[in-house]
């Protein structure tokens, strides 16, 4: 809505193809649901916003090197695509948001922050190499997610609630300028 909203003229087209747990290299989907090559180029993608990190940071730091590599590799094959006929799409790396600690039964994300922090730093070395941009959303997150608070950002500690993906909207077009 923010993206209609500042640029009307533009008849964006908007299309969320990610799904929950989606990595790299691992993206479950129905039979015939056909490859992400096939959907964005019926979309004629022009600006992909590539959000992974928050699946992959469970497995811990002994698995940041694969992830590196392998994100590194999925960013190269996007940009080697003329989606929309023209050119290679515009990448955007989005970083996952921190891991709320909300209390209760839900676990102590102390330890899942900081491989989150090493993951949002591996996606932040491949954009740079890539030359492509990096929109931070960890570190905003942490620091607006205080321990005690009743008004949470996520609905379970990872999925934002409606007031999360409102901040996460905002950091995102601060960082898009």
């Amino acid at each position: 809505a923010m993206l209609q909203h500042n640029f009307p003229d533009r008849n964006l087209v908007v299309r969320n193809l990610g799904w929950s747990a989606d990595e790299p290299y691992l993206q479950p989907r129905p039979l015939n649901f056909g490859s992400m090559d096939e959907h964005l180029t019926d979309q004629k993608a022009d600006i992909i916003f590539v959000c992974f990190g928050m699946n992959e940071s469970f497995k811990g730091k002994d698995s940041l090197n694969v992830f590196k590599a392998n994100l590194d590799k999925y960013c190269k094959e996007l940009l080697a695509h003329h989606y929309n006929g023209k050119s290679s799409p515009e990448l955007l790396l989005v970083s996952p948001i921190a891991h709320e600690n909300i209390g209760g039964h839900y676990p102590d994300p102390a330890q899942h922050n900081e491989n989150l922090k090493a993951y949002t730093a591996s996606m932040k070395e491949v954009a740079e190499q890539n030359k492509i941009s990096f929109i931070d959303l960890f570190t905003p997150s942490l620091k607006k997610m205080q321990p005690n608070r009743n008004d949470h950002l996520t609905v379970n500690g990872i999925h934002l609630n409606d007031k999360g993906y409102l901040l996460a909207t905002q950091w995102m077009a601060d960082a898009m300028g």
